[in-house]
């Protein structure tokens, strides 16, 4: 018995080498990226990135949120939560191998070879925390399925396994409880796996106490406490119960379809809502809490009426994204080598694993659900389905020792050359992550005394510009909010928002003076938006291009306090190629005149009608490279600035010119003189 605890505890201890080996390459050299912004967010949530550790984490369990939280309060310098992801993918892994070997001997040792090289990019390089919940739930399963023995196992070995089980399930449905049900499919088709051979057996009293009892026991206990995080924990203030509805009614709106304008014509207007709003809905440009309200939004939801189920669409889908997947095609070779060499062949086992697949991907095709990183957890609980199955038809292969060895560095080479492309080719080659978009959004991060408005499609891959394990700085987005990410309305956002003394975030963009937009898609639509709900006379131009991306600052007329200054102030055209004129210029006056003050330019034409008022930067950088807004003594004094107008303004020498210098609600008048 001792020996063999030794030999179990050798073959764990060398399944753990081999996989933190990898795990570890992958991280250091292989460059993972998340498959969306999900994961990234969800570290700055817990990191303290909007100003406080929060375990709110929305898609995480908040039991789990209160662990990373605490975490983070003993060493913040870390990035715990994707440091808990790796963790709960590499267990699941190394738990998994270790099943199939001490169970199926040579046949489990060459496909954990084969599985943990060959696919170890799907755990370690793609990264997403759907896939580690999937993981989790699948190990859960499987422990019951292929380590338990019944008729050898003590009463206490069957204790540890079922507690073991129970944890892994339980993890599961705490990382994601919507991937932890779609994995619950392939373990209810391995419990009717042993329901049948309990039928043909007539052994209803031993199923009735290993699979029925504890299972009841098992996902009473998840279940029950999912229920009570759901409907009690996670709506325990007004606050987070309005988040909960606000959250669930916006997914059916950005994850799904924004019902069409042409179409529902009557019901928008309605609503007061024009194709405009539309088409900011569109792009996820709902952050106007005035506008959208929680009301409007369900009633926008409620005329969509698709259905996302097209026959025709779908087995399209099939033909150009699932017949052609590698993986696929080796889960019909697995099956394939089973049924032409396995010595007792079992159909119906060998059919389950793929019509559980392909029941999964009808049902996940018609509620509109196949993303990215819900298929990549997919496939790879598909697979593993697959490797035990194979495993479970070629239990014990008896060959000699030497055989044996041949075998091992057969498969060892076979793997790293069956993934040579991704494990040899891409860490030569991939350049590093830190791009443009990672450089704009730490420079404006770290910029506090101006609030930053991001339009989420202009930003949209910018967790993929962040290295996994990157801990970005406490209160990282304190300065900086989203047009709609999934978040909005959330206890963080609110949190941030008071305390940049933001009412409204599409509002404020035009009467905050330190408050502008980075978006380089849509720029003139969040104009019309503006103009047609809040000032018909509302401008915009252009602070400054940062690493590529435009930063822009609405504005509207001043109707405050005005005093005249008889300083003049030099305003010179640039003619340039692409949209927009610079303006520049110099204020006769001292530095001690513009301290924390911002400016802006007013037209009018002939006859002394408002063209509209733009603002405008001072030629002062910070240490970032951002441009002053607001004058600031501690850097480089100047009594230059600059205006960068859209091209449609019209400019025209018979104009009347006047720089404010605007100090909150009151503004000091520049006339001008042109050279």
């Amino acid at each position: 018995m001792k020996q063999r605890i030794s030999k179990n505890s050798q073959i764990f201890v060398r399944i753990c080498l081999l996989n933190i080996l990898l795990c570890c390459y992958c991280i250091f050299f292989l460059t993972p990226i998340s498959s969306s912004n999900d994961d990234f967010f969800l570290g700055i949530i817990a990191g303290n990135g909007f100003g406080s550790h929060s375990e709110f984490l929305v898609y995480v369990s908040t039991l789990l949120g209160y662990f990373l939280k605490l975490f983070y309060g003993l060493c913040p310098s870390f990035n715990w939560y994707a440091l808990f992801i790796y963790g709960f993918m590499l267990i699941s892994v190394v738990t998994l191998e270790y099943i199939a070997v001490i169970k199926f001997n040579l046949s489990g040792i060459l496909l954990s070879i084969f599985f943990s090289i060959g696919f170890s990019h799907y755990f370690y390089v793609v990264f997403q925390y759907t896939k580690a919940a999937s993981l989790l739930t699948l190990t859960g399963f499987i422990i019951i399925f292929y380590w338990i023995d019944t008729k050898h196992d003590t009463r206490k070995q069957l204790l540890m396994k079922y507690l073991l089980s129970f944890l892994f399930l339980f993890l599961g449905s705490l990382v994601r409880l919507q991937p932890f049900f779609m994995v619950c499919l392939f373990g209810f088709g391995l419990w009717i796996q042993k329901l049948m051979v309990s039928f043909r057996e007539k052994n209803w009293i031993e199923f009735t106490k290993y699979y029925i009892i504890p299972f009841l026991f098992i996902f009473c206990i998840i279940l029950g406490y999912s229920y009570f995080e759901e409907n009690v924990w996670d709506v325990s203030t007004d606050e987070k119960a309005y988040f909960k509805e606000y959250n669930d009614v916006r997914t059916q709106l950005v994850d799904y379809e924004v019902p069409s304008y042409e179409e529902h014509q009557e019901e928008y207007a309605a609503l007061n809502l024009s194709s405009n709003d539309i088409m900011n809905l569109k792009r996820w440009c709902f952050a106007d809490n005035e506008k959208f309200t929680l009301e409007i939004l369900k009633k926008i939801a409620a005329m969509n009426h698709n259905n996302y189920f097209n026959l025709s669409t779908f087995l399209k889908y099939v033909r150009d994204n699932i017949i052609t997947h590698s993986i696929f095609k080796l889960c019909i070779t697995l099956t394939l080598i089973c049924l032409i060499f396995a010595k007792q062949c079992k159909i119906l086992n060998l059919l389950l694993p793929h019509s559980l697949f392909l029941f999964t991907l009808i049902y996940l095709n018609y509620i509109g659900r196949i993303t990215e990183w819900v298929l990549n957890s997919l496939w790879i609980i598909y697979l593993i389905s697959i490797i035990f199955l194979v495993c479970e038809h070629f239990p014990n292969i008896e060959v000699l020792r030497k055989t044996q060895k041949k075998a091992f560095i057969f498969c060892l080479c076979g793997s790293v050359l069956f993934n040579s492309e991704i494990l040899l080719t891409r860490a030569l080659t991939t350049q590093p992550m830190h791009g443009n978009l990672y450089h704009c959004i730490n420079g404006i991060s770290k910029t506090k005394n101006v609030t930053y408005f991001c339009d989420v499609t202009s930003v949209y891959a910018m967790s993929r510009e962040y290295k996994i394990l990157e801990k970005t700085p406490e209160h990282f987005f304190s300065n900086i909010f989203f047009s709609g990410a999934w978040f909005s309305c959330s206890p963080h956002e609110n949190y941030t928002k008071k305390a940049s003394g933001i009412e409204n975030l599409y509002r404020d963009l035009l009467f905050k003076e330190d408050y502008v937009i980075l978006d380089n898609e849509a720029i003139e639509q969040k104009l019309v938006y503006l103009c047609e709900n809040y000032s018909s006379s509302a401008k915009f131009s252009k602070i400054q291009d940062f690493y590529g991306y435009p930063i822009y600052k609405f504005s509207d007329h001043f109707t405050g306090t005005r005093t005249q200054r008889p300083e003049k102030s030099f305003l010179h055209i640039e003619c340039n190629t692409g949209s927009f004129h610079t303006v520049s210029g110099t204020l006769n006056c001292t530095p001690e005149n513009l301290e924390n003050k911002t400016i802006y330019l007013e037209i009018k034409d002939t006859q002394g009608i408002l063209c509209g008022t733009y603002a405008g930067r001072f030629e002062q950088q910070n240490p970032y490279g951002i441009y002053s807004l607001r004058y600031q003594s501690n850097l480089t004094p100047t009594n230059t600035f600059t205006f960068q107008l859209p091209e449609s303004t019209v400019l025209s020498p018979e104009f009347t010119y006047q720089v404010l210098l605007r100090d909150g609600d009151s503004v000091q008048v520049y006339s001008t003189i042109w050279n």
